[in-house]
């Protein structure tokens, strides 16, 4: 009996900083994470898409610093 293919997507999320206090790398991490979550939940599947989101979250986080 012959497999059935399965078509499977995977977007990771990673941040790094120069800072040693990683606690705004973590958080840059959970807000593209979380941008990445909303974009499937309302049917965005357009890596282009996601990753202007992901982006767009990262700089909030980083505005949010200054």
């Amino acid at each position: 009996m012959a497999k059935k293919s399965k078509i499977v997507e995977a977007v990771g999320a990673s941040s790094g900083t120069l800072s040693p206090d990683k606690t705004l790398s973590k958080k840059i991490e959970e807000a593209m994470s979380n941008s990445i979550k909303v974009s499937y939940q309302t049917g965005i599947t357009d890596p282009k898409e996601i990753k202007a989101r992901m982006m767009a979250a990262r700089e909030k986080c980083l505005s949010q610093q200054k």
